[in-house]
Formats: C-alpha cells, sequence, structure tokens
C-alpha cells in the first residue's frame, strides 16, 4: 500500500513483466482481492506493480475492500496471452506464476520462476 498526491495505490508482487496487456492497450482491468471477494468495496485505488513506471498499472480508481499486506490479488479477465505476451526475467524480476480459481478453489497452472531461472544457461567460462 501506498498514498502519493492524494492517491491511493496497491502495489503487487507482479506486473507489466509477468503482464503487458494493460499497458500496451490502455485497458484498466476487474481487479479484486481473491479471499475477500463479498466484502464491501470501500478504498479507492489504482492498482500496479514494482516497475518504477507509471506503465505498470492493472486498474485505475478502483473501489477494494481495505487492501491489507498480503492479500491475494486477482486481475480477472486477463485473456489467453498473459504469460505469452510477458517480459520474463525483465530487469532481474522472476517469471510469473500461473493459476486458475475454479468454484474457489485454487491451482497453480505453472510454478513462479526462480532467482536460480535468471542465470540457466549463462557460461562464466
Amino acid at each position: 500500500m501506498k498514498e502519493s498526491r492524494g492517491g491511493n495505490f496497491v502495489l503487487t508482487d507482479g506486473g507489466i513483466n509477468n503482464y503487458l496487456r494493460p499497458a500496451l492497450k490502455k485497458l484498466t482491468h476487474s481487479v479484486d482481492l481473491i479471499e475477500r471477494l463479498n466484502e464491501a468495496k470501500r478504498f479507492s485505488a489504482n492498482v500496479g506493480g514494482p516497475l518504477c513506471t507509471p506503465l505498470d498499472e492493472y486498474a485505475r480508481a478502483i473501489e477494494l475492500p481495505k487492501v491489507r499486506p498480503g492479500d491475494l490479488v486477482g486481475v480477472f479477465n486477463a485473456g489467453a496471452y498473459g504469460y505469452s505476451m510477458s517480459m520474463h526475467e525483465f530487469l532481474g524480476h522472476r517469471s510469473p506464476a500461473e493459476v486458475i480459481v475454479d468454484n474457489g478453489n485454487v491451482k497453480e497452472l505453472r510454478s513462479r520462476g526462480t532467482f536460480s531461472d535468471l542465470l540457466a544457461g549463462q557460461s562464466w567460462r
């Protein structure tokens, strides 16, 4: 969570390096707190990632429950190209995990990359 220039910002682990589509298409996605979907939405915020660019944003001026550190933020209607359109390892960030939520059940489809992956294939000779 961050307050700046009169606005509230929810910063997530993943950003446009993991999901470039919002920046390319200038989209605002439906975003909510996965484990708190039924709570009242009384908090207006912009939701974005960890990169130091104003392009790193999923949603602008959306209503959410009061966000707490550790909340799982879902970006809905992401489309089929999140992983394939991503800039994996951009600025040393790990590649994203992919999950599906079906009737409240969360299943990991692809594990998050590791820091060792960032160095895989390099030769130090």
